[in-house]
């Protein structure tokens, strides 16, 4: 239970403002045109503040009777897979015309900014504080529904406007640091993109190295292909042991460095799984939405699962530069499915006739990878440190919004 400071006041939601519906009676034909924008449910849904930057069109008629958004108004979304997400909160923090709200949120209008500010609000509702009051006000079973007449019945702890003034300037300047890094994350991916396609397409050179690039295949640039499998999991002694194990899912670590699960001597020997050793590429055969055709750098020996490969690189080649290589044929990877409709998997014989060319001099795969490797370390750093901001974020508000630290105003 939280205990708040004495000389904060008890305000009912419903003494505070009152509710607006988004878009109403709209047919599909209406969205994607017209003079008017909207505000997603994603928008809401993943934002502390709308992002007027990605809003969609539709026609409104000037006969319709619709709410537009107003500066100062919170934004709510009404459902979700999860309770956990019902009633996240938007503030629209612009005076902007012509915006309208989609019709799976609903608009809460302030009667004035004398009691909470908007973009306070916002950053109160989609703390752990206001999920827990959510929690409650969310109905539903398979999906969520935030019930209107408990959200307006849902009482607020709230500082003097002065201090939540500060508290959103903090909050601010945090929120304002983390989408810095995120657009610097976005730019040095991109450039990452840029670059590695250039040197995969050998419209980039290292200087001192003129030798012609060679087409080969999978098979003739590796010494093994390793495919694995799973111990049966219905048996306690094939499972917890000294020995890591992976799922295709963990090629989105790229690096990998951290197992799904251990298994034991005795898992492994009475199952498919075989040990693909430190520095091979693994390419993930099968898995859900976009795992299939991703690449990997296995950083240290683990145990594999059938829905990966483990490319063992010849001593002629880089390892490395051959993830790189393969990183960037993901899309070629995922067409070259053995199922109709790109929905099969990759298997063995297929990579081994997989088409590539590369550079004939093992030292320019060498400078390449390590270009393509500080690019990278460069990228990892700056998405730790977002993480870490991230987790200040949340311990400073939960100490600012329940009072537990005090601003001096």
């Amino acid at each position: 239970m939280v205990i708040y400071p004495k000389d904060w006041k008890i305000k009912k939601i419903s003494s505070l403002g009152t509710n607006f519906s988004g878009l109403t009676g709209k047919k599909a034909d209406d969205f994607g045109e017209g003079n008017s924008f909207y505000i997603t449910f994603l928008n809401v849904l993943n934002n502390t503040k709308v992002d007027f930057t990605i809003l969609e069109k539709v026609k409104i008629s000037s006969y319709e009777n619709q709410n537009e958004i107003q500066l100062g108004d919170l934004l709510f979304n009404t459902s979700s897979e999860t309770p956990e997400e019902v009633g996240m909160c938007a503030a629209v923090t612009k005076d902007v015309k012509n915006v309208y709200l989609n019709s799976f949120c609903f608009g809460f209008r302030l009667h004035n900014n004398d009691e909470i500010l908007p973009l306070y609000a916002s950053y109160l509702f989609n703390s752990s504080f206001g999920r827990d009051l959510m929690f409650f006000a969310a109905q539903g079973s398979t999906r969520y529904n935030l019930s209107k007449r408990y959200f307006s019945q849902i009482e607020l702890t709230l500082p003097s406007i002065s201090e939540q003034d500060e508290i959103v300037s903090v909050l601010s300047d945090i929120d304002d640091h983390i989408f810095n890094l995120k657009k610097l994350i976005e730019k040095k991916r991109a450039m990452k993109e840029g670059i590695l396609s250039d040197f995969m397409n050998t419209n980039s050179r290292i200087d001192a190295y003129i030798d012609e690039w060679e087409e080969t295949n999978i098979n003739d640039i590796t010494k093994s292909i390793i495919s694995g499998g799973t111990p049966s999991t219905l048996i306690r002694e094939y499972w917890d042991g000294d020995i890591p194990w992976l799922a295709s899912t963990e090629v989105h670590q790229k690096i990998v460095k951290i197992p799904t699960k251990n298994i034991t001597e005795y898992g492994l020997l009475n199952s498919a799984a075989k040990i693909a050793p430190e520095n091979s590429v693994l390419i993930a055969l099968a898995g859900q939405g976009k795992t299939r055709g991703t690449a990997a750098y296995l950083s240290k020996p683990m145990a594999i699962n059938q829905s990966l490969a483990a490319l063992v690189t010849s001593d002629n080649i880089d390892a490395k530069f051959l993830y790189y290589l393969m990183e960037s044929k993901y899309t070629e990877l995922r067409e070259l499915s053995s199922g109709d409709g790109g929905r099969g998997g990759l298997n063995k014989s297929l990579l081994k006739k997989f088409e590539v060319v590369l550079p004939k001099s093992k030292k320019e795969q060498e400078v390449i990878s390590h270009a393509l490797t500080l690019i990278d370390l460069e990228l990892n750093n700056l998405i730790k440190e977002k993480e870490k901001i991230i987790q200040i974020k949340d311990g400073v508000i939960d100490d600012l919004l329940s009072g537990r630290i005090r601003l001096t105003i």
